[in-house]
């Protein structure tokens, strides 16, 4: 295989929700436990084009090219939910529910605004989850279930290093207790 083929791998691994080591007993009492799953997102610069892939840690098998994805991506997991992001120029938030990944697994996929640049989901409930988006002032509260934007947390008030900047620059997320912690890369301290 040529190297200008292969292009430029990145690669996201996290545990795929619902797939944890998780000890149970079965009908005759052996203790039984459920395999773990690593869920890749791959992407190729030089085709432009992002795909998913799910590797098994009973074999290390993997299973390849169960969907095609736009290639700035992110992978995130909350419970036995999937959240792919589909970044710069697309802006798509898609939801997978369960072990397994493919279009027929596919729960929905909505397009959270048009060139914001969606960057990290945060989930605080079953019914509410914060999306960051790097090319807006504001941080958009979506629901989980459906992937409906509900609302907008505006970051608009936030002092910029630069004359002339109009956004901060939303990347990462994270929640702790009842308080959402923002990464913001242009802001004035």
């Amino acid at each position: 295989m040529k190297l200008k083929h292969v292009g430029i791998l990145a690669g996201t691994v996290l545990w795929v929700g619902g797939c944890f080591l998780n000890p149970e007993d079965d009908d005759n009492g052996n203790r039984v436990t459920e395999s773990q799953k690593y869920i890749v997102a791959t992407t190729s610069l030089v085709d432009q084009a992002g795909n998913v892939a799910l590797i098994s840690t009973d074999d290390f098998s993997a299973s390849t090219d169960l969907l095609s994805i736009h290639p700035d991506n992110a992978v995130m997991t909350n419970g036995s939910s999937t959240y792919i992001l589909e970044r710069y120029g697309k802006d798509n938030l898609l939801r997978i529910d369960g072990p397994d990944i493919s279009a027929d697994s596919l729960k929905y996929q909505v397009k959270i605004g048009t060139a914001v640049n969606i960057h990290e989901i945060a989930c605080v409930s079953e019914s509410k989850a914060y999306v960051t988006q790097y090319g807006s002032t504001e941080c958009a509260i979506i629901d989980p279930r459906t992937g409906e934007v509900t609302g907008s947390i505006s970051l608009s008030a936030a002092k910029f290093r630069s004359d002339g900047e109009d956004v901060p620059y939303m990347s990462s997320i994270i929640v702790i207790d009842d308080n959402a912690y923002i990464a913001l890369q242009r802001l004035k301290v």
